[in-house]
């Protein structure tokens, strides 16, 4: 292990020397030069960061530039989804292989291949939220890296196939997950089952529904410009017309020389200028300000005064009662009667007594008179038809008995 960790900071060491030529090979593709920049290239090589592209030139590795990708959210144009199914596989695999050598008793084997397995089902999450921050980078950046419009859609409709793909590997992961958490139970391995729970499982869920939110933006866009393709077509038909038209730019008519002049003197034609007055300038509101100024004052017309002889001075204000409605008068003549029964009154019985609420639906008058009725502490109770059902939800009634104060319900 700690050979390993040797070999990593030499590695970073190279790297630091020369983050100049990796920098420039994450953009494309570097040549060779002078001796220093040659020998530069070779130790790069050496070390893995660089592999050959043509003679003389080189490109950086796949795992750097991933690397360099998601930490810098960097990304080309059309770069696809990472699939995770072969990581699935690989890490089956390796889940079948580790149980074999538990069977034979290979312990120290048994170890490593299960920090293997570990970091296979790391990879698979990194895999995932790569993708998920691809997604973002693009969505947000409204896909910046393509030059005009018809690149734009066809990377939207690209990104939209992707994510169907992502979304469908994620119902194979949760299957995975599942299938694996159950076996490393059965298997003795509750570190595997911890793992795959707490780095997988847990975040199917937060995945899913960010993938879906980018999904939806994706499929709005592609809406939107299906509409603005739709209206280019029309702007362009029309302009098409106006260019075809003969009498849009006008036409030379072949006038002989004995007709009169006077004849041919053409007409000025009113126009009346239209101001934009969406236009927020200072100038085009000054012009608008001007033009407002110009118009003329609204005339309104004012109401001539009557004769003092018809006016009447009161000094007192009378309240003019306004008319009760149907099911108001119904509920007050219920109260009325409550004072002085001495039997409990259906609300439904009732509302039959009153020919005014025929047109009123039972449960509107139901529903009115409890909630009024409640005030007035009049002991109520829900008249309900047996139910069937062992552990009903919701109570259900379909009258209501109203007592009086003095003999209740």
């Amino acid at each position: 292990m700690k050979r390993g960790a040797d070999g990593v900071a030499r590695l970073l060491q190279v790297l630091s020397r020369h983050a100049d030529l990796v920098a420039e090979a994450f953009v494309g593709p570097v040549v060779g030069g002078d001796r220093a920049r040659d020998a530069a290239l070779q130790e790069l090589m050496q070390v893995g960061a660089l592999k050959p592209f043509d003679e003389g030139t080189y490109y950086l590795t796949g795992g750097l530039h991933d690397y360099f990708s998601v930490s810098l959210a960097s990304f080309h144009a059309f770069q696809a989804l990472t699939r995770i199914d072969g990581q699935l596989r690989q890490a089956e695999s390796q889940w079948e292989e580790l149980l074999l050598l538990k069977a034979a008793g290979s312990l120290r084997d048994v170890g490593r291949l299960e920090m293997a397995l570990q970091r296979s089902i790391i990879d698979i999450g990194d895999m995932v939220e790569r993708n998920i921050q691809l997604l973002n980078t693009m969505v947000l950046g409204h896909y910046g890296n393509v030059d005009n419009f018809e690149s734009k859609l066809r990377q939207n409709r690209f990104y939209a196939r992707e994510v169907q793909n992502c979304l469908r590997e994620l119902q194979k992961l949760e299957s995975f997950v599942e299938r694996m958490a159950d076996s490393a139970r059965a298997g003795g391995q509750p570190q595997i089952r911890q793992l795959l729970r707490r780095r997988l499982g847990s975040h199917l869920f937060d995945w899913t529904s960010r993938l879906k939110d980018a999904q939806s933006v994706i499929s709005r866009r592609l809406f939107e410009a299906r509409l603005l393709e739709r209206r280019l077509q029309q702007l362009a038909r029309y302009a098409s017309w106006l260019s075809s038209n003969r009498t849009a730019r006008g036409w030379d008519m072949e006038v002989p020389a004995t007709v009169d002049a006077a004849l041919l003197r053409p007409d000025p034609l009113q126009v009346r200028p239209q101001p934009d007055i969406t236009d927020s300038s200072r100038d085009n509101l000054e012009r608008l300000i001007a033009a407002a100024n110009r118009l003329r004052p609204a005339q309104h017309a004012r109401r001539a005064l009557a004769d003092d002889s018809s006016l009447v001075l009161s000094d007192s204000m009378e309240d003019i009662p306004s008319p009760a409605a149907a099911h108001q008068v119904a509920l007050l003549q219920l109260l009325e009667h409550l004072r002085t029964a001495h039997e409990p009154v259906s609300l439904c019985a009732w509302k039959a007594r009153v020919p005014d609420l025929a047109d009123v639906p039972d449960e509107h008058w139901l529903l009115y008179a409890c909630v009024q009725l409640r005030s007035s502490r009049l002991p109520m109770r829900f008249i309900a038809d047996p139910v069937a059902e062992l552990l009903p939800l919701n109570q259900v009634f379909r009258d209501v008995e109203v007592g009086t104060a003095a003999g209740g319900a």
